[in-house]
């Protein structure tokens, strides 16, 4: 199956996975770049924030997601067959400084699931 490819030159947004489904009014900041090997899903009125980086092998946000910046969901094993990160509605992701580069960031190299209101 070849990839889809979702791209915004304006804001500098790339979106590369097997499988993309966006929501209704979902918005992307600036500077975001998405790599996923199988589906990426962001659920309606959800927010992705100015220069964040998501990579993984599955990638399902639910509806409501809201980040405000720089998040970073990958790390070294992010292409690994259980590299998932999924999501449920009503999640906030903030500005906690995990390093400097990066204020939030999941290094995905197991499944990991976020349930609802976070």
């Amino acid at each position: 199956m070849k990839d889809l490819i979702y791209n915004d030159e304006i804001k500098n947004v790339s979106i590369d996975a097997r499988a993309i489904n966006i929501g209704t009014n979902v918005v992307f900041g600036k500077n975001v770049f998405i790599k996923v090997l199988g589906e990426f899903q962001i659920g309606d009125y959800s927010k992705i924030g100015d220069n964040s980086i998501i990579m993984g092998n599955n990638i399902k946000m639910g509806k409501w997601f809201y980040n405000s910046d720089q998040l970073r969901i990958g790390g070294g094993g992010r292409f690994g067959p259980e590299a998932n990160f999924l999501c449920g509605d009503r999640a906030v992701i903030l500005n906690s400084f995990i390093n400097e580069k990066f204020r939030c960031n999941y290094n995905r190299c197991r499944n990991n699931w976020s349930g609802d209101g976070i």
